[in-house]
């Protein structure tokens, strides 16, 4: 079952109220007895209400038997409840399977009418409906009078409940202890289109949250962590937080106040102008509302800070201020999980859930709010160009059935020094930096298509884009150069783009004649792809990239201080920014629709996993890791896989990214010398090669040469297979790539591994040894990119032709 609702109705009240009035002015013998009085009940168990056929019944009596009952089922002194109805002659069964309840309802009069039979439900999911009644009934009990705290029978049923919701913190009774290790301060955010950006921070080593063990039902002070939520505008920050030291999760707390009140005025109010002004407790925040166009008043007047005026739409003000209480929330419960047992903080939870779904009704209809997709439409047919991925390499032969290999050499190519890590390859051209010059080979034959010796080989970077070649020369310009001839095709040396830096991407948008470029230095620049002339540019204002993704019309590049920014690629306008709380330095990464940034605390040895909707920059969710993140995120289907090293261990964590809650679901420790990063996981369905349906398998490879093969979806090891001899080629640990059915593997040697069982099957020339550059191509052509024994000989390129071989005919 999905969902339970126990609904009490509202005539009770009246009643109450009218005999509670009545004894305050009569002398009566006997005190008020509650479980006289009468009302509906409606148990709705998935949208089914059981109770539909039963009369007016003892509201207080049926809740008290049902409490009692739940609670000797949960503390394991009953197998099976049997609740008697007070009025009527029904009688409901409650029996436990497994993490269920299994609930019937039925008549005990002579016709024996079955209501209900077995009907499974959540035990969570029951107690969460029957605390929730319960509670709002002595809620609505104490608004009548607080006398009632002392009635007998009150004090009995508060005790009851009290029992059933202990049913929590007997499942975290046997949870680790939180470890005293600092956290420091932790830190997040949320954007929209508009590029304005919500962010928080809040002291994550407070001891009140920390320290908190569920001793204590309601415990506010567990929530008082120092710290504040900050909203930033065009450049302008402002605390939504009033107080120094601020309280960020009494600010979320007046947030969702503040939506429940929208809200409640765009449902009910048939009027389009309205103002949310009135001042409100931890929260600097004002709507102004005319139609569709909202004014939002942030902060407080005063000289040093002066609070920021804002248009915005509904859907937009709305979603923002939901998602930021959203990430605070997640964020105290990954500190402490025990914070669930805290009333004060589920209460919070519980608002977020309801206005989150009531936001989502009203927005079903697009009634209030904007729509997001009209970007899409403006520019969805965007589609960057960047280096064409070259095709797989394949082999005339089942290379299991190959007895030998006989590499015959094809072509060298040498120079005194040749950047083997920034050689580029598309469309059989290899562009090849080296210390005399810029070269473009051809893959075929080796020669040199064409060559620049005239540029300053220090100062260079360079993109391929399609079929041109993008030049930075730092105190030069930028210049766009035919893939092919050579030929220039512009050179823009304008002051603005002398001093620009190691370039760290590069895209061509054909369809708009814009091509994008991305420093290191935090600049972004548009030129027109036919004259390169500068079209717009856009600088972060907060430091360095790291790092740059293009996808489909969105530009996202991340600073080192952990600034997210995505711009709009035709016009240079900021669509969104989010503060990731964290140091980044590695490029955000699109996969399946959405948009991923890993950003890390290197004091406390924190990793924080953002994913994020990439067209109006909310967080979708976070995730905390302990440890150090060792490379970018690798991503095979559903799974994120990531390498980390905790306590001087390696090891791999997947993450399922399409579950509602994501988390490090397994876990696959690595043999490592620490010295370089383990290579990229390598993902294979294993159906491709077994001739059977299967999941997928990941591959990787560690300094130490240990490859490992393992199930994607479950972190089980396949196989691993190792050196006979420890490597001294610690560093240089170059990705795997995939022949047909088997693996090639380059370290100190170049091997080829069987896929499935991870068997030795061949291994190159000796003489090719530790090579730094390879690139498998054809059917079947290598070429290898090794260093001078010397300083007085050449880094060479060699290709070698598998023409030869011996293999056995069946």
């Amino acid at each position: 079952m999905a969902s339970a609702e126990i609904i009490v109705g509202r005539h009770w009240k009246n009643d109450v109220q009218f005999l509670k009035n009545l004894r305050r002015h009569h002398r009566f013998h006997s005190e008020l007895d509650l479980t006289e009085i009468r009302d509906i009940i409606d148990i709705v168990l998935d949208g089914i209400n059981i109770t539909s056929h039963v009369a007016e019944e003892s509201i207080f009596g049926v809740l008290n038997g049902l409490l009692d009952a739940v609670a000797q089922l949960l503390e394991g002194r009953s197998s099976k409840a049997i609740i008697e109805f007070h009025c009527e002659p029904w009688e409901m069964v409650l029996q436990p399977r497994g993490h269920q309840l299994l609930v019937s309802l039925y008549g005990i009069n002579r016709h024996h009418r079955v209501l209900a039979h077995d009907i499974a439900i959540g035990i969570d999911t029951f107690v969460a409906a029957l605390s929730k009644a319960a509670e709002t009934l002595l809620s609505d009990l104490y608004r009548i009078s607080e006398s009632f705290s002392t009635d007998t029978f009150v004090r009995a049923f508060s005790a009851r409940l009290g029992r059933i919701q202990n049913y929590k913190r007997r499942n975290f009774q046997h949870s680790p202890a939180n470890s005293d290790a600092a956290m420091g301060m932790h830190q997040g955010g949320t954007s929209n289109p508009s590029g304005w950006t919500f962010s928080y921070r809040f002291d994550a080593d407070y001891r009140g949250l920390r320290g908190y063990c569920g001793e204590h039902d309601f415990d506010l002070h567990a929530l008082l962590s120092p710290g504040e939520i900050v909203a930033e505008i065009n450049g302008e920050v402002v605390s939504l937080t009033p107080g120094n030291p601020g309280y960020p999760l009494l600010s979320a707390h007046s947030l969702l106040k503040r939506c429940r009140e929208v809200l409640n005025r765009l449902e009910a109010s048939q009027e389009d102008a309205f103002e949310c002004a009135e001042p409100i407790g931890h929260l600097n925040l004002a709507i102004f509302a005319d139609g569709s166009d909202w004014t939002l008043e942030m902060g407080v007047e005063s000289p040093d800070h002066p609070e920021i005026t804002v248009r915005s739409t509904p859907r937009e003000a709305l979603d923002m201020m939901l998602a930021v209480t959203e990430l605070i929330l997640a964020d105290t419960l990954a500190i402490n999980p025990l914070m669930e047992l805290n009333h004060r903080w589920s209460d919070l939870d519980q608002e977020a859930r309801e206005l989150r779904a009531w936001f989502e009704e009203l927005s079903g209809s697009n009634s209030y709010h904007d729509e997001p997709e009209r970007f899409i439409e403006t520019l969805g047919h965007l589609l960057p160009r960047t280096a064409p991925a070259e095709p797989p390499p394949a082999f005339p032969w089942a290379i299991r059935q190959v007895h030998a290999l006989f590499p015959q050499p094809a072509w060298q190519f040498g120079a005194p020094r040749i950047e083997f890590c920034q050689i580029s390859a598309s469309r059989d051209t290899l562009v090849v930096p080296t210390s005399d010059g810029l070269f473009a080979l051809g893959m075929a034959d080796g020669q040199p298509q064409w060559k620049r010796e005239d540029l300053d080989m220090g100062r260079l970077s360079h993109r391929v884009l399609d079929d041109r070649v993008l030049l930075v020369e730092d105190g030069r310009g930028v210049e766009s150069v035919d893939l092919k001839s050579g030929e220039s095709i512009f050179e823009n040396t304008a002051d603005g783009l002398k001093n620009w830096r190691r370039l760290l991407g590069a895209a061509s948008y054909a369809a708009e004649n814009r091509l994008v470029a991305c420093d290191a230095q935090g600049r972004v620049m548009g030129l027109a792809s036919d004259t390169g002339e500068l079209q717009w540019s856009f600088s972060s204002g907060h430091g360095r990239f790291v790092g740059v993704d293009f996808w489909g019309p969105l530009v996202t590049a991340v600073t080192g201080e952990g600034f997210l920014f995505c711009v709009n690629p035709i016009d240079g306008k900021l669509l969104w920014k989010i503060r990731l709380g964290g140091l980044a330095d590695a490029a955000p990464q699109a996969h399946q629709g959405r948009l991923y940034a890993l950003s890390q605390d290197a004091l406390h040895h924190k990793i924080t996993v953002h994913s994020i909707y990439p067209f109006t920059g909310r967080s979708a969710w976070q995730l905390r890791l302990d440890g150090v993140l060792t490379r970018p995120a690798s991503f095979v289907g559903d799974w994120m896989i990531l390498a980390v090293e905790h306590h001087g261990q390696l090891s791999l964590r997947g993450i399922d990214i399409e579950r509602s809650d994501p988390r490090v679901e397994w876990t696959l420790d690595l043999s490592s010398a620490g010295m370089d990063a383990p290579t990229p996981v390598l993902g294979i369905e294993a159906g491709t090669f077994r001739g059977k349906s299967g999941g997928a398998l990941g591959l990787v490879k560690t300094d130490r040469a240990e490859i490992s093969c393992f199930d994607v979806s479950s972190g089980e090891l396949q196989w691993r297979a190792s050196p006979e001899q420890d490597t001294w080629l610690l560093q240089g640990n170059m990705a795997l790539a995939r022949i047909e059915d088997t693996i090639l593997a380059v370290g100190e040697h170049v091997e080829l591994r069987d896929l499935e069982s991870g068997r030795l099957l061949h291994t190159l020339d000796p003489a090719v040894v530790a090579p730094e550059y390879a690139l498998a191509r054809g059917r079947l052509e290598m070429i290898l990119g090794t260093r001078g024994a010397n300083s007085e000989s050449v880094d060479m390129l060699n290709a070698l032709q598998f023409n030869h071989f011996i293999a056995r005919v069946k």
